[in-house]
């Protein structure tokens, strides 16, 4: 655990550095995950689970998949950034703070690095893990790592459906239980139930989604997307407090028209992601894993003979996604 410590040390440092060292932070993470992934070795007799948790409001992703979250270099960056930010900005209001973290996966990648960093700040921390390899690896790797008597409660639980003691509402939450487009995890289920809890200037982290139509010209699958590609945007939904709030039921339908003239030139629709974690801190588009655009239909020119109407409606439930229609 010694080794353990001393490499979130070093990758909080990597993190929190305001000039991007991609060389440095890619060898801090490298030797994080391995010191996470021999920990485990030593521990449990089998390799970490890869089969995905079909949850009521969307998958929870195995435990394998969550630790590998740690490749996403950027993602796992700026939100380190983001909710470092959110502890700072919490701690000049007031002397403590409660903090929930859902969708931890088996390590609570996004807290680790940060436990040490405030363990003199009076930090209370709830982390919520549905699947249950991946809490019986927390329990035992928390149990070993906290030995500082940090304040931290663990909680195997759906944090879509969660009840939380009204004693202990959180000043922060934090969820990054997405992929790019808000596709099959349940972000929004999570973030809503948990916010509904809350006091109203309690943090979101992530703070905002968007989520757009593009359009670029055609490309083969296998290149590239470059942010200056795409010609036209459309933003066709945002995820924050305030709209969490203000569709309970769910977010409305919303229709997007592209011009014919447009579609001439740019005939390949994309669905994008930009996610502003905290304040600054954000990831753009094709920056992370989180973020990388997804095809949606590729408009041979015959077919574009008038403009088009795109219907896009956000479908709650056990398969969360998106519903796109090309009308």
């Amino acid at each position: 655990m010694i080794e353990i410590k001393n490499s979130l040390r070093r990758i909080f440092h990597s993190y929190a550095k305001e000039t991007l060292d991609y060389h440095d932070l890619k060898e801090a993470t490298e030797i994080f995950k391995t010191s996470l992934f021999n920990w485990h070795s030593k521990n449990f007799l089998e390799n970490l689970d890869r089969e995905n948790l079909i949850a009521e409001n969307g998958i929870a992703i195995g435990p394998y998949w969550a630790a590998m979250c740690l490749d996403d270099l950027m993602r796992t960056r700026q939100f380190i950034r983001g909710i470092t930010k959110a502890f700072d900005e919490k701690l000049k209001k007031q002397s403590s703070i409660e903090v929930i973290y859902a969708g931890t996966g088996p390590f609570a990648n996004l807290l680790l690095p940060i436990f040490q960093e405030y363990k003199t700040h009076q930090i209370r921390y709830t982390l919520v893990e549905i699947n249950p390899i991946s809490f019986s690896i927390l329990q035992g790797f928390m149990e070993e790592f906290n030995q500082e008597d940090l304040d931290i409660t663990l909680v195997m639980a759906d944090a879509s459906k969660l009840k939380l003691d009204p004693k202990r509402k959180p000043d922060i939450i934090i969820s990054e239980t997405m992929q790019a487009g808000l596709k099959s995890e349940p972000q929004i289920a999570i973030s809503q139930n948990l916010l509904n809890q809350a006091d109203e200037d309690s943090i979101l982290i992530p703070q905002n989604i968007k989520l757009s139509l593009g359009l670029s010209t055609n490309r083969s699958s296998n290149k590239e997307y470059k942010i200056e590609e795409f010609y036209k945007t459309s933003l066709v939904m945002e995820v924050n407090k305030s709209t969490l709030k203000k569709y309970p039921n769910g977010f409305p339908e919303v229709q997007t028209k592209f011009l014919q003239k447009d579609l001439n030139i740019n005939s390949h629709l994309s669905l994008l992601t930009e996610i502003q974690i905290f304040e600054e801190e954000a990831l753009k588009i094709n920056q992370s894993g989180l973020t990388n655009p997804l095809n949606v239909a590729a408009l041979s020119q015959q077919d574009i003979i008038a403009d088009y109407i795109i219907h896009t409606k956000y479908q709650l439930g056990q398969n969360p996604e998106l519903i796109i229609k090309i009308m």
